[in-house]
């Protein structure tokens, strides 16, 4: 019957999960549904560390954060982060952070906006900013607006080397020695990125496993 109804809608190995995880609480659960990102984690087939931070925040009102694709982009502009996210440390960065942001009183709705600012704003390619009602804090907008006011300054007038163009914009993970999470200076953030650097923070991919 399950998969019945999920026919037409691909990724048919989620169905069979759906059903082993019921299957699971119903025998071995007493009919009680985990409540905590990591009970869900733990306990059911097929619960990833997403679907459980979702599930638990949006279902259960848990205080947890949660990482997708959509939201390692907008975590990557917000704060800057150029690093390849396909690095232990630098997911863990992105873990931590969105743990840190979530709204303790509406954990599961904030997660929503942050998925779904991701998805229709901070798109991979041409992201909205004039719309995103975050840009003030973002770092990677900053960058490109300084970057902007700096090329026109250069078009428009001579200036002393000393005193051309904007203020540069210092990240707080600059301040320490090899930072990890950083572009290279002359990378700019409107523009595509060396694929070496990063392989999510513009074309908003990640591998299978996530």
């Amino acid at each position: 019957e399950v998969n019945e109804a999920w026919s037409g809608l691909g990724y048919y190995s989620r169905g069979r999960r759906l059903f082993e995880g019921a299957q699971k609480v119903v025998s071995e659960l007493k009919g009680e549904m985990p409540k905590t990102a990591g009970d869900l984690e733990k306990k059911l087939p097929g619960v990833g560390r997403y679907t459980a931070g979702a599930i638990a925040s949006i279902a259960f009102g848990e205080v947890t954060g949660l990482v997708d694709g959509n939201v390692v982009r907008v975590l990557s502009r917000l704060r800057a982060i150029g690093a390849n996210s396909t690095l232990p440390e630098v997911m863990d960065a992105f873990w931590k952070l969105s743990h840190e942001l979530v709204d303790p009183e509406k954990p599961g709705d904030f997660n929503q906006a942050m998925m779904e600012l991701g998805a229709t704003v901070c798109t991979p390619k041409l992201p909205q900013c004039g719309q995103c009602p975050v840009r003030a804090l973002c770092r990677a907008y900053a960058r490109t607006e300084n970057d902007k006011k700096t090329a026109a300054k250069r078009i428009c007038t001579e200036v002393k080397k000393e005193s051309n163009g904007a203020p540069e914009i210092i990240d707080i993970e600059c301040l320490v020695p090899d930072c990890k999470f950083c572009l290279p200076s002359d990378a700019p953030w409107d523009k595509e990125p060396d694929s070496r650097l990063t392989g999510i923070l513009f074309n908003g991919s990640l591998p299978d496993s996530w």
